[in-house]
């Protein structure tokens, strides 16, 4: 107990000792006393005597038992219950409970093995609550479960014989062998029978039994099951179950084990590898009683070797109770992996054993290869595992090539296991494409390579710095720089430009001055680049380093150059101005300084968009104006094309720096596709193109390419790669009659590619009944010349004759033509129309239906309209320049086009020409008089 500064302290309250009056008494500064009293009373909390409940007790089943909970200490009132786990308990026929105010007795009338368990008392008052388990056991003499049979079991197979039981506590069941028990699997079967059948006979049996010790084929488990594996015929005889549990009596069973004697295999399954191509020879050895008979089946389906002539089947009786079955199989391939099965059997059972066969192979390579993670420097690669030939893939050979410069030889690397599908792939060079495949490898050798995968690194700084740096003095303020771009191999990405610094040299105080240079798009390592540098100091050594960058950043310092500026300067050079442009010439201007009177050479530089090289011509006049042509013989300037041009002044101080680079476009458009049927004129066996019917967009076509082929092939016949356009009808011979044909047809020009495909369809027959005087080809001269007279009356008598000689006419013409087709078809296989025949020396017996026009499609003569424009056939004004939104003519009936042109030129409507009729008769060239014209029945377009 502890009191100081007015507070008091009991550690340990004691209800006898520290109940009662307290008073506390304070002195003030005066010396005058204070007092106050307080009363503690001290209440207890209940507590259970240990003695009267102990925490296990033990019993019979039946007998009667009492729990006493008495409480020992502790005020009043106390509430005492009774708790079975969590569940309160009451009152029943078999249970009672007698409770007052300082204990509480529960009664068990005849306790039972379901009484057993945690009883608890639990007891509270007003202060604090407390409670005392007791563990309840009661014994129960043991009880069959599962009583023990006899039982039937083949040789070498395994066998359990249950026998359990209940009791408390937990009954020990043991099992016994009788030791002359095999006596009776010498007994006869009837015997064995009566035996077994009959209960008063056991007693008569050997009765000496011996322990059974758990082994390697006799085990006892806890549940009391018998398990015996592998069956031997020392196994058979009389078996006891003895079951106790030291209450009341014991239990035992005595049964008996009968084993059979059907084939069987000491080994269940066996596996065997063999490597693809191979002869396999499988064998199974089985054990039994006579007559036994072997069987093999591949996956369960039973082996014909009549149908698959690769199986053949041999036995071998090493023994009456042994046989060796053989199946051989020749030149093993991966379908032959599968399990084998051999059954044998006999008149009393069968048995089988799986042999599992396994064809080696070398590995199938990865699949579903991905290059992830890519650095400039490394790569993480990933794969899935195939199949792996049977056989443990050992390691992974990831190969790989560069493809950036020169394509390189493959470079390897392996993983460590078998096991593994991630590698990283290292060292590798910046902004470099990269092809990669994967093989895989086993005992027997590798895979071939996966699908080759593609794969960029990505860009670093550039590794180097520009090469062949020179710096030359243009004026007194101004620098030449000329350079090359970094080696390409260190340029480890594209280089977007280049840091020119600049300082006066010696002046350690002054830092580099930057100016930022963007490249040229062809980033030629040979190609110099150039760039000046202005308003500098007159008569000044400057220093000069270059960077290149790229969009990672820039790269190393050149090394340092010096270089002295002029102490006067070069001319400036004038800013051209385009004037005007045609198809084959460009107009330029620039501005002279009337008072400069000093003599000044100007260069005009010039180039084709795409070109590298640009060409020079120098321009000694004094005139501020120059047309840019052909004229010369050397420079050849093209239709719709794009130029790059820049100027030069140079006088006797040297050249003055390059005027701004401009841009233009030589008019001319691609060419313009006709419709199919301004172009085809398909015949039975041939068809006529129109080329002539290609309208020119202002460009000259250069050449034709011509090919085709039968609709449904995929393989193209190339006819022209370059045609030109003089060969007009050009005709496509030896053609089948009632086909459908795709034709390809490419204009080219200076000003781009128009390529255009057409579909059509050979007819059947033709007939034509021509009227005229058209000398016959050189190949078909020998025609008589009666025939010719012939028809030149005809023709005379035509006007005048009747309906009648026209029929007879046309039946004469159809025969004649038939006969000539055919033989034409048999001796021409493609005409070349720069070797075909005039068509002022073809015959009017024979002639290709095609080189006919319709004779209304002759144009009509322009007119003017209220503009005094001149206009088409269409009643459309014409003008040579078109508007951007103009198109190409349409192409219908199945034919399907594209245009590739050069987008860069300003285009110009191209002169229209329409194809002129013509005539057969010599006498009326111009066609004025319809009646002259050809007819042509059914298929030929007039």
């Amino acid at each position: 107990m502890n009191g100081v500064g007015g507070k008091l302290h009991i550690s340990v309250v004691h209800k006898a000792l520290d109940a009662g009056e307290y008073i506390c008494t304070v002195k003030g500064p005066n010396g005058k006393a204070v007092k106050g009293s307080i009363i503690l009373n001290v209440r207890l909390a209940p507590q259970i005597d240990e003695h009267s409940l102990p925490n296990h007790i033990s019993t019979k089943q039946g007998m009667r038992v009492k729990l006493m909970c008495s409480i020992v200490e502790g005020d009043p009132p106390i509430d005492i219950r009774w708790f079975k786990g969590i569940a309160p308990v009451v009152a029943t026929e078999t249970i009672s409970l007698q409770n007052s105010e300082d204990y509480s007795l529960l009664t068990f009338k005849s306790v039972t093995h379901e009484d057993m368990g945690n009883w608890t008392c639990k007891a509270w008052n007003d202060v604090q609550s407390t409670n005392r388990t007791v563990h309840l056991v009661v014994n129960v003499s043991p009880t069959w479960r599962i009583e023990p049979k006899n039982v039937n079991v083949v040789l070498a197979r395994s066998v359990s014989i249950d026998c359990s039981s209940e009791g408390s506590p937990t009954p020990r069941i043991s099992w016994k062998k009788s030791i002359i028990s095999n006596v009776a699997q010498e007994l006869s079967l009837a015997d064995k029978n009566a035996i077994v059948s009959s209960a008063p006979a056991l007693p008569t049996l050997p009765s000496d039994f011996k322990d059974i010790l758990s082994s390697y084929r006799h085990q006892v488990y806890a549940n009391g099951t018998l398990f015996i594996q592998e069956v031997d015929k020392s196994d058979a005889g009389f078996y006891m179950c003895k079951i106790s549990n030291g209450i009341g009596a014991d239990l035992s069973k005595v049964i008996q084990l009968y084993v059979q004697m059907p084939p069987h295999f000491e080994s269940k399954f066996t596996s065997e590898t063999v490597s693809k191509g191979t002869t396999a020879i499988l064998k199974c050895k089985a054990r039994g009683d006579p007559v036994m008979k072997a069987i093999w089946q591949k996956d369960k389906q039973v082996i014909d070797s009549s149908v698959d002539k690769r199986f053949s089947v041999k036995e071998e009786i090493i023994s009456p109770h042994s046989l060796i079955s053989y199946l051989e199989i020749e030149n093993v391939g991966r379908y032959d992996s599968a399990l084998f099965t051999c059954i044998v059997s006999n008149s009393f059972g069968n048995d089988d054993t799986n042999i599992q066969l396994i064809v080696q192979e070398v590995p199938e390579p990865p699949h579903e290869v991905q290059v992830m993670d890519i650095t400039s420097r490394s790569a993480v690669v990933v794969w899935k595992a195939s199949f792996s030939g049977n056989n443990a893939v050992i390691k992974y050979i990831i190969q790989f090539r560069k493809l950036c410069l020169l394509e390189t030889d493959w470079e390897e690397m392996a993983t460590n296991t078998g096991n593994d599908f991630r590698v990283i792939a290292r060292p590798l060079q910046p902004m470099c494409k990269y092809e990669l495949q994967i093989r895989a490898e086993n005992s027997l050798g590798r895979s071939d390579p996966s699908v080759i995968t593609t794969f960029t690194t990505s860009e670093e700084v550039p590794g180097g710095p520009p090469t062949d740096v020179t710096a030359e003095a243009t004026s007194s303020t101004s620098l030449k720089i000329r350079w090359k771009p970094p080696a390409k191999h260190l340029q480890y990405g594209a280089i977007k430009g280049y840091y020119i610094g600049y300082k006066v040299a010696n002046d350690n105080s002054e830092q580099f001055s930057y100016k930022s240079v963007e490249s040229t798009p062809n980033n030629d390592e040979n190609r110099y680049e150039m760039s000046y540098i202005s308003n500098l100091k007159r008569k000044t050594y400057y220093t000069v380093i270059l960077q290149a960058y790229n969009s990672i950043g820039a790269g190393p310092r050149s090394d340092e150059i010096k270089v002295l500026t002029l102490e006067s300067q070069p001319p400036r050079s004038p800013l051209l101005e385009v004037v005007t442009t045609s198809v084959d010439s460009i107009t330029l201007r620039w501005d002279i300084n009337e008072l400069d009177s000093e003599e000044k050479e100007f260069v005009l530089h010039f180039k084709e968009e795409k070109a590298i090289q640009w060409t020079q011509k120098r321009l000694k006049t004094k005139r501020n104006h120059f047309v840019l042509d052909s004229n010369d013989g050397k420079t050849a300037v093209k239709c719709g094309t794009k130029y790059l041009l820049y100027m030069t002044a140079t006088n006797s101080l040297g050249t003055g720096e390059p005027s701004e680079t401009i841009t233009t476009s030589t008019k001319g458009a691609a060419p313009v596709s006709p419709s199919k049927d301004e172009f085809i004129y398909p015949n039975s066996t041939s068809v006529a193109l129109k080329l002539n019917s290609w309208l020119s967009g202002g460009c000259p076509i250069n050449y034709f390419t011509i090919k085709y082929k039968l609709s449904h092939q995929r393989q193209w016949i190339i006819l022209k790669e370059k045609l030109s356009n003089r060969y007009d009808p050009f005709l496509i011979y030896q053609l089948s009659p009632g086909h459908e044909y795709d034709l390809y047809v490419g204009a080219h020009t200076d000003a781009g590619i128009t390529e255009a495909e057409y579909r059509f369809i050979t007819p059947n027959t033709s007939l034509v009944i021509k009227i005229g005087s058209i000398n016959p080809p050189t190949s078909v001269v020998s025609q008589s010349t009666a025939s010719l007279s012939l028809f030149h009356n005809v023709t005379i008598m035509l006007p005048i004759v009747i309906s009648i000689v026209v029929l007879i006419a046309v039946l004469s013409t159809l025969f004649a033509f038939m006969r000539r087709q055919r033989s034409a078809n048999q001796s021409v296989n493609h005409m070349d129309p720069r070797n075909s025949i005039p068509k002022s020396e073809l015959s009017s017996e024979i002639f290709p239906l095609n080189d006919f026009v319709r004779s209304n499609s002759k144009p009509k003569i322009f007119e003017n309209n209220m503009s005094g424009q001149p206009t088409d056939i269409y009643g459309k004004t014409t003008s040579y320049y078109a508007t951007p939104n103009r198109r190409n003519s349409g192409v219908n009936h199945q034919m399907m086009g594209r245009h590739v042109a050069n987008s860069d030129h300003e285009y110009a409507e191209p002169h229209t020409q329409y194809a002129q009729p013509r005539c057969l008769f010599s006498d009326d060239t111009e066609c004025t008089n319809l009646s002259t014209c050809a007819l042509m029945v059914p298929n030929t377009r007039l």
